[in-house]
């Protein structure tokens, strides 16, 4: 639709939103998760959702909660396969994806 690419830049821009509840040493983690530090790690989404939410941006906040679904259905937070994930959400999970094999981030270099 018309509004899409607005959503789409808007929710790019907040899409991690989510983390900032997050224990600092958690996001920063170079080493192997346990699988509590996981569940809480995918927790972020559905955080960023509520906040986003909470200034009145629904349609923002359903892209923000699933960007960190996978096709196959083992992403976060609610297992969403396939079309059943927001376009939106695809989209912003690809181009995060590339920014981070790209730019790098803390716990990654980037590559050319």
């Amino acid at each position: 639709t018309e509004h899409e690419p607005q959503l789409a830049y808007v929710a790019g821009l907040v899409h991690d939103l989510g983390k900032v509840g997050l224990p600092r040493e958690l996001v920063w983690s170079q080493s192997v998760l346990t699988l509590e530090e996981r569940r809480v790690l995918q927790e972020y989404p559905a955080c960023g959702e509520k906040v986003v939410n909470w200034a009145d941006c629904y349609a923002v906040g359903t892209i923000v909660r699933h960007q960190a679904e996978w096709f196959d259905g083992d992403g976060y937070p609610d297992r969403l396969v396939g079309e059943q994930i927001p376009l939106l959400s695809r989209i912003i999970a690809v181009t995060d994806a590339y920014n981070v094999l790209t730019r790098g981030c803390p716990v990654r270099r980037g590559t050319s």
